[in-house]
């Protein structure tokens, strides 16, 4: 909640200084791939899209007559593929759908193969339990110079990430593994020269890495995961060496390969949003990690949330020596004591039932803060950030929408992670509390919201609210789509309906429309706007 905190009041700082003095600065060989980099996430949803489409025809061609288990099995690791840096669960539902084909031909080649994929996909995901019980499934008595090859590989990734993410340094098991995997493989192969960047960097060799590297970033197609991967070494080396702008233009270079990659499994953002923190970008470094971190989510693995959230109080506590370097501390406290007592406000609004007689009683208020703290500290930080949202709401206005689909994807967030230490009766208590804190805060900003809605609709198929409802589910799905939270995909998380789910409500919403079906959202988009 802390981090989330300053990262609002340094946003909210930025935009005012942004706009009471710009500066005109010439644009660099940086500022210029920065720029690419930002076209580049603006039209982040086509690459998506492309990217979704290509999986759905290889889904349909698994429903095709005369597929046979072998062509399905091939299938089936052309969607893994797809998916492996895309989507973490389809990945892993192809994996493991091949294994299951593999084991049903009784051939124990595709079955090795198969375990490998699958184990090298739970070990970059960060799910080290089911990457070592599939390890161990695998028949290393049978395996031929390509699959052992790869053996190595899957053991050396796995006891890196394992390292990395238990933040201790790796064994010489690593070296080795590395070692043997490089003197069985082809010296002109991108995995080959990857782990031997990775063998050259950790002995020091950076010149060596170098130079190695060069070698695959200097071919011509620059869109692809291949030179996103060098890149990021690349980036990597140029740190190691001192050169930092050199770095960041890497990094850059090599998240704008992985935006039109559609790769949601990325590293380059997140430690690009690091390095800027470090040039006084704040306002950029913010974005890219809320969108680096959107896309760990997406790809659902552990492992890249993970190294997110190790990045936040690196951020964090940058900003506070940018603000000690301005001497902006005044401001910053009166704008801290500001959100507090906007705080205390919004939560005796939307936690009636908590803080009953907060006005009345400040010793109550107290009470009920604590209460709330013990039965669960997350639901704070989701309320204390929307509070700053609100608070960036009397800033301006544009910004509204925007801070509460953020409390929404925290509150969601902070309610999957109290799912282990709260009983299914009250987690789906705190759901319902959930959903009424999101009704009552959205209809506080657009109160002719249902009215409205309801109007776009023909007059027979126009809903009718239950006692005590705020808000029907479709007009909630409307409501985010108000808000700008267009995927539903990102919208099903959000609600706990699956993605048919979401579809087919909207589907049905849209042709209940009064006019053009396909200018519904559009004009939900426009409820409001002239308040």
């Amino acid at each position: 909640m802390k981090s989330n905190f300053l990262f609002l009041v340094c946003a909210a700082v930025l935009t005012a200084a942004a706009v009471s003095c710009e500066e005109i600065v010439p644009e660099t060989e940086l500022s210029a791939t920065l720029r690419v980099l930002d076209q580049a996430l603006e039209h982040s949803q086509e690459y998506v899209n492309v990217r979704q489409l290509e999986i759905s025809s290889l889904q349909n061609m698994l429903n095709s007559r005369g597929v046979n288990l072998r062509k399905e099995y091939e299938i089936y690791g052309e969607l893994f593929n797809l998916c492996s840096s895309f989507n973490f669960d389809q990945a892993k539902d192809a994996a493991t759908r091949q294994l299951e084909i593999a084991e049903q031909l009784h051939d124990p080649y595709l079955v090795n193969r198969s375990l490998l994929s699958l184990s090298m996909l739970n070990a970059k995901s960060g799910l080290f339990l089911e990457a070592a019980r599939t390890m161990e499934k695998v028949d290393t008595t049978k395996l031929d110079n390509a699959l052992r090859a790869e053996w190595y590989n899957v053991c050396q990734r796995f006891e890196s990430d394992y390292a990395e993410y238990s933040r201790i340094l790796p064994s010489s098991k690593v070296k080795i593994l590395r070692q043997k995997y490089i003197s069985m493989t082809d010296p002109q192969s991108s995995m080959n020269a990857q782990l031997k960047i990775q063998l050259l960097i950790s002995e020091g060799e950076y010149h060596k890495a170098a130079g190695v590297n060069m070698c695959f970033i200097d071919k011509p197609d620059h869109n692809t995961h291949e030179y996103a991967i060098h890149a990021y070494w690349q980036a990597r080396i140029c740190k190691e060496l001192g050169q930092e702008e050199e770095a960041l233009c890497w990094w850059a270079k090599s998240a704008i390969a992985d935006v039109m990659g559609a790769v949601k499994d990325n590293a380059s953002l997140c430690s690009l949003a690091n390095e800027l923190i470090l040039t006084n970008d704040v306002d950029r470094a913010f974005r890219y990690i809320r969108i680096s971190m959107d896309d760990a989510l997406f790809f659902n693995a552990k492992l890249r949330q993970n190294q997110i959230a190790y990045v936040l109080p690196l951020i964090e506590k940058r900003y506070y020596s940018i603000q000690a370097d301005k001497k902006r501390s005044r401001n910053i406290a009166f704008l801290a004591l500001s959100l507090f007592v906007t705080l205390l406000a919004i939560i005796t609004f939307i936690s009636a039932h908590y803080y009953g007689k907060a006005k009345r009683s400040s010793k109550e208020i107290e009470e009920k803060n604590k209460q709330i703290l013990d039965y669960c500290k997350s639901i704070e930080d989701a309320e204390r950030s929307l509070i700053e949202a609100n608070h960036a709401l009397s800033e301006a206005n544009a910004a509204k929408e925007e801070y509460l689909g953020l409390f929404l994807s925290m509150c969601s967030g902070y309610i999957d992670k109290l799912k282990k230490f709260i009983s299914r009766d009250e987690k789906e208590a705190e759901l319902r509390n959930f959903y009424k804190t999101f009704d009552t805060a959205f209809l506080e900003l657009y109160p002719n919201f249902v009215s409205e809605f309801n109007a776009l609709l023909r007059e027979e198929e126009r809903i009718s609210l239950k006692d005590g409802e705020l808000l029907s589910t479709e007009m909630r799905i409307f409501a985010l789509i108000k808000l700008g939270i267009t995927q539903s995909s990102h919208i099903a998380s959000l609600l706990r309906y699956s993605v048919n789910t979401i579809y087919n409500y909207r589907a049905k919403i849209k042709n209940a429309a009064l006019d053009d079906r396909e200018q519904f959202e559009d004009k939900i988009k426009k409820i409001g706007s002239k308040c």
